[in-house]
């Protein structure tokens, strides 16, 4: 079976594990060359609507970072996804200490009109406490990021843009 570039990317976009110990010893690992055909098996892998279920799933679940409650639900989900197909799951349970915030939100109130919240996708962990009551202060534009100016922000929120590199690999 011979792959174009593009489709072998989006079908390494698609996978999330490659190879894994079944209780037999045996390895689950794709081959991709035209030597094994027989071994490729189309009908055991999950259909693109249920892919883009889980996705949509795992981006709900919000940050999921090393030991808060969406990366351990995660992980919960993972093993017990790995389980049903028959294989071992050893897991190692490590206390974590971290900071985790209970709630984040931002709410603007305008000149003109009615305050309102805006949406906030997360949090930074380990970027300093707030007190409860929060923080209140002028909204100041600072720039986009690298160059992004914070002469003169004493007592304002500053609001930074920072670009996310996006990659279209169906058209690579």
């Amino acid at each position: 079976m011979t792959f174009s570039r593009r489709q072998f990317i989006e079908w390494a976009a698609s996978m999330s594990a490659v190879t894994m110990a079944t209780r037999s010893g045996a390895r689950l690992v794709m081959r991709l060359s035209a030597a094994e055909p027989a071994g490729f098996r189309p009908d055991l892998l999950p259909s693109q609507k249920e892919i883009w279920d889980h996705e949509t799933w795992m981006a709900k679940l919000g940050p999921k970072y090393t030991g808060n409650r969406a990366h351990v639900q995660f992980v919960d989900f993972l093993a017990t996804q790995m389980k049903s197909f028959g294989l071992d799951v050893a897991r190692e349970h490590y206390a974590l200490p971290m900071w985790e915030a209970k709630r984040w939100e931002i709410t603007i109130a305008p000149a003109a009109g009615a305050p309102f919240k805006a949406p906030v996708t997360s949090y930074f962990p380990y970027s300093g406490q707030t007190l409860a009551a929060g923080v209140t202060g002028e909204l100041v534009y600072a720039g986009s990021a690298p160059t992004f100016k914070l002469d003169a922000l004493q007592g304002k929120v500053a609001l930074v843009d920072f670009k996310t590199g996006v990659r279209n690999w169906a058209h690579e």
